[in-house]
């Protein structure tokens, strides 16, 4: 009865019970007088009856020993549950220290696989030299930026976002083939990203290391990585990729799905800076907007300039998304983008929305299917305009 007594009382209860102890002795002491002296005769010229006094006494022993019992129990519980909080605050400590240790030896590990990397690019010679050539080897990350050139280089561009996708996921793949030592380096990035996930640390610890290996790619591994990831052989890594936002730092503009536009920019580097710029922010209006909006009414993001265009972003409702560019003034000089046409500026927002939504997160989370994707108006040397709703008129998501 006594530890079924105990059990329920909470944490706070033994606190109290232990810092009221005086008070509850007592008010037992006197419910007990008051019980036990009205049946009392008095009279101070008789002997002291030492029965009556034994038995008041056994009375609030007993009721004294119940307390005592019930405190004992009480301390012996809270400093088992201490010791047990101490080694499990001990244990924690141990496993994340574990963690922290096998995270750097992988890291280590990852670095070596990439200095182990290699090859070779053999170059016809110039006239003057005719019947010799010029090989190059790429080691270490510039094998990564070799590899993402020369994607870059042989990709041809459709009309259709959708087939650039499936035709960048083909270059990649026969990339992939005639390059074995890349499988062994994703995999082991993979391997890193899987034990991370595992282990057991909180959410905000597991984002800091996985942050921490992001910054340690660089864009071309960005790069390769997005394409592998839509291989057979990478596909189980797109759960780790949108789960903790690998690729937050790829360019969208540079990706191959974007060639006939940045195509055009190949000798001007500035100008491909420029819209690659513009892309990454419009990519984080959108979403800071769309994690904001809380609803039914138009909200807008402060606008974004593309030379002489001027972009507006604004969330007419939860499941629609408008884009409205339209033609500054003064035109801005040496920005090759500035020659692009209004029809070509619009498919290319839509493309660009296309990825943002989708394709970004390897339609894990939205289908192209899903969204309506169009101009709203004819495009016209003055403004530009398209927009993005659901199909099913669900909330606008981004992910990740």
């Amino acid at each position: 009865m006594c530890r079924k007594f105990i059990s329920k009382i909470t944490i706070r209860g033994k606190s109290l019970l232990l810092e009221n102890l005086f008070s509850l002795l007592l008010v037992i002491l006197l419910i007990s007088l008051a019980l036990f002296l009205p049946h009392q005769n008095y009279d101070p010229c008789l002997p002291i009856d030492g029965q009556v006094f034994d038995a008041y006494g056994s009375f609030v022993g007993g009721i004294l020993a119940f307390l005592s019992t019930c405190i004992l129990i009480i301390t012996l519980k809270e400093q088992r549950e201490q010791a047990n909080s101490t080694l499990e605050e001990q244990r924690k400590q141990t496993e994340e220290s574990n963690v922290d240790s096998i995270f750097w030896g992988l890291l280590q590990h990852l670095q070596k696989e990439i200095e182990d990397l290699n090859t070779l690019e053999v170059k016809e010679t110039v006239k003057e030299d005719e019947g010799k050539s010029q090989t190059t080897q790429y080691t270490n990350k510039d094998y990564f930026e070799h590899l993402r050139r020369m994607l870059q280089s042989r990709f041809k561009h459709k009309k259709k976002y959708p087939d650039n996708v499936k035709q960048a996921k083909e270059d990649y793949l026969g990339v992939y083939i005639h390059n074995p030592r890349l499988a062994s380096y994703f995999r082991l990035l993979y391997r890193i990203c899987d034990f991370i996930d595992r282990a057991n640390l909180k959410e905000e610890k597991k984002r800091d290391y996985l942050k921490f290996l992001r910054a340690q790619l660089t864009t071309s591994e960005l790069f390769l990585l997005r394409y592998n990831a839509q291989i057979y052989e990478g596909e189980n890594f797109q759960q780790y990729i949108n789960e903790y936002n690998l690729l937050k730092h790829l360019p969208v503009f540079e990706l191959l799905e974007f060639k006939y536009w940045w195509g055009e920019m190949e000798n001007d580097e500035r100008s491909r800076y420029e819209v690659s710029a513009f892309f990454d922010k419009l990519r984080r209006k959108i979403k800071h907007l769309l994690s904001d909006h809380t609803e039914e009414r138009t909200e807008h993001a402060p606008p974004i300039m593309l030379g002489e265009w001027t972009v507006s972003i604004d969330l007419t409702s939860e499941s629609r998304l408008e884009l409205v560019a339209k033609m500054k003034n003064k035109r801005p000089k040496g920005i090759k983008t500035l020659d692009m046409t209004p029809e070509n500026l619009q498919r290319l927002l839509q493309c660009v929305l296309a990825e943002i939504f989708s394709f970004s997160n390897f339609q894990r989370y939205w289908r192209r299917d899903q969204f309506m994707i169009e101009g709203m108006e004819k495009p016209n040397n003055k403004k530009v305009t398209c927009y993005v709703e659901t199909e099913d008129k669900s909330k606008l998501r981004m992910h990740p």
